[in-house]
């Protein structure tokens, strides 16, 4: 039987990866691993005893529940800032500056054959990849780094200004991504207060119930409106005499009854 393991989650992109050519990719990908091993030594953490999974243009790194969250949630994400800020402030002008973004979460994991698994993982990659993330590096031109943490982690460890962390510099969101519906909390390093997300895109209205199609012949032809009522529920048989009346059948709220003319007529 597989025992589940409780880990602290700290998941990195670079943005804007795509638009970087093969080269730039390459020292965009040596920076950032750089820029985050350099932090979690320094926060006195092993970083053998990470679990640690490439993504390409970014990392994925399982903190063991032996270390503190807050030493993740404080001197990590501060050296991580710290190391991008330094490493940008060394580009030459025509250098493409390394800006990242950064998830943390927690939660408990599952182990197959391929490494660690669990929703936790699932939470912390919409958080990762979310609109709301995106737009806030966005406005945040001057910054090198946008973090978002899940909810769980706001109550264990912002809230709580653990690790150094002040949670007045954190702005709430309502991340929804998927099947994911999540609150969730943005921070900009060395922002007092990060930018307010741009406004999404309203959701479409569902679609309402169908018009009725329009009378063949329109007004005074065939199938032109005669009788009495207009909608409505109609039980029992409906008959139109040749005086325009209807008769027969029970009806509840309003009838439209169109009358066909008689064949001398058309």
């Amino acid at each position: 039987m597989v025992k589940t393991r409780h880990f602290s989650v700290l998941a990195v992109d670079i943005e804007k990866s795509g638009s970087r050519l093969d080269g730039q990719l390459l020292d965009g990908r040596r920076a950032m691993y750089a820029s985050v091993r350099g932090a979690v030594e320094d926060a006195g953490i092993d970083w053998d005893a990470c679990r640690r999974y490439d993504r390409g243009d970014g990392a994925q790194v399982l903190f063991p529940a032996e270390v503190a969250k807050e030493d993740v949630g404080g001197p990590v994400i501060r050296g991580v800032y710290r190391r991008l800020h330094e490493y940008n402030a060394g580009l030459l002008r025509a250098d493409v500056p390394l800006r990242m973004r950064a998830v943390l979460h927690a939660g408990d994991l599952e182990r197959d054959d391929l490494g660690w698994v669990g929703y936790a993982l699932v939470v912390a990659s919409r958080l990762l990849d979310s609109r709301e993330l995106r737009s806030v590096l966005r406005q945040a031109r001057a910054a090198d780094l946008a973090l978002i943490v899940s909810a769980t982690w706001y109550e264990t460890v912002v809230r709580h200004n653990r690790g150094g962390v002040e949670a007045a510099t954190y702005r709430e969101v309502t991340v929804a991504a998927k099947e994911l519906v999540e609150r969730a909390w943005v921070h900009v390093p060395g922002y007092p207060e990060p930018p307010a997300p741009e406004p999404g895109e309203a959701p479409l209205p569902p679609p309402g119930p169908s018009e009725p199609p329009e009378p063949a012949g329109g007004p005074g032809g065939r199938g032109s409106p005669g009788g009495q009522g207009a909608g409505g529920f109609t039980f029992g048989d409906v008959r139109i005499r040749s005086d325009g009346d209807v008769v027969g059948g029970i009806v509840f709220g309003d009838q439209t009854v169109y009358r066909t003319p008689p064949e001398s007529s058309r």
